[in-house]
């Protein structure tokens, strides 16, 4: 009860402020809320074995993390797209009967996946969940979801590759 007690003083006398260093960081306010509230979350898991002195450091040098890790986010997500539009950008004519074989190809590829992996990429890329909610609903960690996310789109790869010679 006494940890509660302190820490919904604590949440409630720095979020505003911890929310103004996110905005300022990204500069997305509905993202900067995702990033505080999964600070805030992350310091309550430890909030006994931090010292008072220390919890509005920790609690700041952990919203800086989690806004590194939005770039990150956003970075593998931007890269993927322009890999995307150069390959569509790279034929002259587009050809939209060679486009839906390529893409009932991915979708039988992601079909073909071992259950876990497709089941979390399926969650990722279709549901548009966050790897902290696919972890939460999993019991797994957020790292556990990115592996299975990246196995699965090395799998769909290789797949993609070996059948159509590309």
């Amino acid at each position: 009860m006494e940890k509660t007690t302190a820490f919904e003083h604590f949440f409630k006398e720095n979020y505003q402020r911890m929310y103004y260093v996110a905005v300022g960081i990204v500069h997305d306010s509905e993202a900067s809320k995702d990033i505080v509230s999964a600070a805030f979350e992350h310091v309550f898991l430890r909030f006994n074995d931090i010292t008072p002195d220390y919890r509005l450091a920790y609690l700041y040098s952990v919203v800086r993390n989690k806004c590194a890790d939005h770039f990150r986010r956003i970075s593998i997500h931007d890269h993927y797209a322009q890999l995307y539009l150069a390959l569509n950008d790279s034929s002259q004519e587009p050809n939209y009967l060679e486009h839906q074989e390529r893409v009932a190809a991915v979708y039988k590829a992601i079909e073909e996946l071992p259950s876990r992996n497709k089941e979390i990429l399926k969650a990722c890329i279709f549901s548009g969940k966050k790897y902290a909610q696919i972890a939460d609903e999993h019991g797994i960690t957020e790292n556990c979801v990115k592996k299975h996310v990246m196995k699965a789109i090395k799998i769909i790869r290789t797949k993609i590759v070996k059948n159509n010679g590309l």
